[in-house]
């Protein structure tokens, strides 16, 4: 058993003197050329996403009467990325297709009932970091998005006599997120975090050359 155990250990220290021999550069080229994430590649991110209602307690609206909120719509998002490195990445994003209905009921008179349908659409920026995994299929990552939400109000009610919320709003979002690729160029993608004025969760097809 001693003999045994002996000579285990000696091929384990062959074997790793072998590994320690070999060229670094090589080896990293090697795991690099496994991963799912390389430089110089394309990514691009085509979904649908799921935003919370706005607060409009918080807006001038308050101050007129009770507020309902009625968000409709289907959300998509788009957005592409460059990798610089096995790590880094920067790219764009676009998302709109949300209307918001907000009614007012006056405070001083309960029968005028009036109110604005908002549609929000947003651009921006997005940095992001990718996790160097020696995985073909896996993807995972991390980033910001930095940009703006825009706001169209349109009104309705026969006696509406406030100002819609309307105009440009600084957006951002934290989050992390997963890209599985089904073949070479093609899978699927999942991502969430914390937004201000952009959508919260995000569910995709990706696709990379």
């Amino acid at each position: 058993m001693k003999t045994k155990f002996i000579a285990l250990l000696a091929l384990s220290v062959l074997i790793f003197a072998a590994e320690a021999k070999a060229d670094p550069s090589k080896r990293r080229k090697k795991r690099f050329k496994q991963m799912a994430y390389k430089p110089g590649q394309v990514d691009a991110h085509i979904g649908s996403g799921f935003i919370f209602p706005t607060d409009y307690s918080k807006q001038e609206y308050s101050l007129y009467g009770s507020l309902e909120n009625d968000k409709k719509g289907f959300i998509y998002h788009v957005n592409g990325e460059y990798a610089v490195t096995h790590f880094l990445a920067f790219g764009a994003y676009y998302f709109g297709g949300i209307s918001e209905k907000v009614t007012i009921t006056d405070v001083t008179n309960p029968t005028n009932v009036y109110g604005f349908t908002h549609k929000f659409s947003g651009f921006g920026l997005r940095p992001v970091f990718h996790v160097p995994l020696e995985l073909a299929k896996i993807d995972p990552y991390a980033g910001l998005n930095l940009g703006l939400t825009k706001i169209k109000a349109t009104a309705f009610g026969e006696k509406n006599y406030i100002d819609g919320l309307e105009g440009s709003k600084f957006s951002y979002g934290i989050y992390a997120g997963c890209n599985y690729y089904f073949t070479k160029n093609i899978g699927a993608f999942l991502e969430g975090g914390y937004a201000k004025w952009y959508p919260m969760i995000n569910v995709g097809l990706t696709l990379k050359i």
